[in-house]
């Protein structure tokens, strides 16, 4: 029995656009040009002074960040941003009192309310995952009368996370680590030595995804699809010939969600499907669900 599973190249490109740009006119001074924390301000005839705090708003008069008053030249202002995001053509909310004491923290808080998004700002993020799947293959067995056998079984892997936002909601995330593919059959067989026909294969594995975020708040839902590549470190198999085991790929799809337990540290949860490129003989895919931990930076 020759099975050969062959790695699959691929071209893997993600485009999706964003139409969310539009300038907010009930504002009279707006964000002119933001770079880092710094934000140049048109005051267009408002007055302000120096140390004076202002909430950031987008169109519909939603508060998205806080900034403050650095200094003032004619009809422009430089301001330091604090907690929340500003974008050009942002407008500016004067706060009551100005204060950046108890009813900054209080304003800061409600403004994560009403932005349903600022749990945190990070465009950057690693953690861990742990994961469990659901594997099965389907095996022409190299015996006569002709025979297939159905194997299923249960894996477990463990990955580094790493998380990018390449535009607001459309974000990248990358694994490393180790998965393990393991199945079985249910009854013995000759062309399995005997035994009952079982595969187990511990890969190393490097996945890219792209992420849509249906949120920015604490609870961000997504969806999205993946490629990965599995390079085999180790297998016992009655099922297949052992130097037939090369590297292969895997495309998915899945979604999940990441919660905010606080803007520094959150919880990725995801549920995917992925189909291994299949040959004359032998198909397989695997079902995985995986959690973990992550930290912004």
């Amino acid at each position: 029995m020759k099975i050969i599973l062959r790695p699959l190249v691929l071209s893997f490109f993600l485009a999706l656009t964003l139409v969310v740009f539009s300038t907010p006119s009930a504002w009279a001074a707006k964000v002119s040009k933001v770079k880092g924390k710094k934000v140049l301000i048109d005051l267009e005839g408002e007055p302000a002074k120096k140390g004076q705090v202002y909430y950031v708003v987008d169109e519909q008069g939603r508060k998205k960040g806080v900034l403050k008053i650095m200094s003032i030249k004619g009809e422009k202002a430089i301001a330091k941003m604090g907690k929340g995001k500003a974008k050009k053509g942002m407008g500016l909310l004067a706060k009551e009192g100005g204060g950046e004491g108890g009813d900054k923290e209080k304003g800061d808080k409600s403004e994560g309310k009403e932005s349903g998004g600022s749990a945190s700002t990070s465009e950057m993020a690693a953690g861990l995952m742990l994961g469990m799947s659901m594997d099965s293959m389907e095996v022409d067995l190299d015996i006569t009368p002709a025979q297939k056998a159905s194997l299923s079984g249960s894996g477990m892997s463990y990955k580094a996370l790493f998380d990018y936002a390449l535009f607001e909601k459309i974000w990248f995330r990358g694994f490393l680590g180790i998965e393990n593919f393991a199945a079985e059959g249910d009854k013995a067989s000759s062309a399995c030595e005997n035994k009952v026909c079982s595969v187990t294969i511990q890969y190393l594995t490097l996945d890219f995804w792209g992420r849509y975020l249906f949120s920015l708040g604490t609870f961000r839902p997504w969806l999205g699809a993946g490629f990965s590549l599995w390079f085999p470190m180790s297998q016992d198999t009655t099922a297949l010939e052992e130097d037939s085991i090369t590297n292969t790929s895997v495309m998915a799809v899945g979604g999940g969600f990441d919660w905010f337990i606080n803007p520094s540290f959150y919880i990725p949860f995801q549920v995917e499907y992925g189909m291994l490129p299949a040959s004359e003989q032998v198909s397989a895919s695997v079902i995985s669900i995986r959690a973990g931990l992550g930290m912004t930076f």
